[in-house]
């Protein structure tokens, strides 16, 4: 488990892990989509832990469960992130 040390804006050291740190993450994947900024989310985790990338990631998340798959599926993903920037 990982742990935040306490700073200038930040006084408290707290636990960043579990749902902390997919409540926090999935905020900042938030601000940046409503600002405009593409966010792909790319998961080659454990099954377990699927459920956890898709509250972060919500539709701009793909589970990749074999590394034969891993070009083909990304290189997929991002033409279509282009086309929709583009059109």
């Amino acid at each position: 488990m990982q742990c935040i040390p306490a700073s200038q804006t930040n006084h408290a050291e707290y636990s960043y892990a579990d749902k902390m740190g997919v409540k926090d993450t999935a905020l900042e994947v938030r601000k940046g989509l409503q600002k405009g900024i593409s966010v792909l989310g790319i998961f080659t985790g454990r099954n377990e832990d699927v459920c956890d990338a898709k509250k972060i990631y919500g539709h701009n998340l793909v589970y990749i469960k074999s590394p034969e798959k891993f070009a083909d599926t990304v290189g997929v993903m991002l033409e279509n992130e282009l086309y929709n920037i583009l059109t």
